[in-house]
């Protein structure tokens, strides 16, 4: 599937509400999963492996691009606070190379805020997937 149709309108405006948000919690679940994975039975120093990063830096990018996804949506401005800082910090993931990331503030986050990021999805998902 494109991403990007003729005069550069989104798929997602000949997707369906619900399906958006279907979509774009899968992805951000399925990243965050992946990154506690990668991240779980390792201590900071693990951080240092080339292709750790790489796998962390990329699952960081697709949460960027599914809460994107969900800002998409009608009526998620009332998530906005939980959504806009998640879309800042991951956003730079898209675009910088792992070796100029700040790896002691990713532990931090993946250790602290990652799980409070699914808290909140969840809670979400629990309130617009009824």
């Amino acid at each position: 599937m494109s991403i990007r149709q003729g005069n550069n309108q989104n798929v997602a405006d000949n997707v369906s509400a619900d399906e958006l948000l279907e979509r774009n919690l899968a992805d951000l679940f399925g990243a965050i999963g992946r990154l506690k994975s990668y991240t779980d039975d390792i201590g900071r120093e693990g951080l240092e492996d080339a292709m750790r990063r790489d796998a962390v830096s990329h699952n960081f990018g697709l949460i960027a691009h599914a809460v994107l996804g969900l800002q998409d949506i009608s009526g998620f401005q009332k998530y906005e606070s939980i959504l806009d800082r998640w879309l800042k910090f991951s956003w730079e993931f898209t675009w910088k190379s792992p070796e100029v990331i700040e790896w002691d503030m990713v532990w931090e986050i993946l250790q602290g805020d990652l799980p409070l990021l699914e808290v909140e999805l969840a809670r979400i998902a629990a309130a617009e997937c009824q």
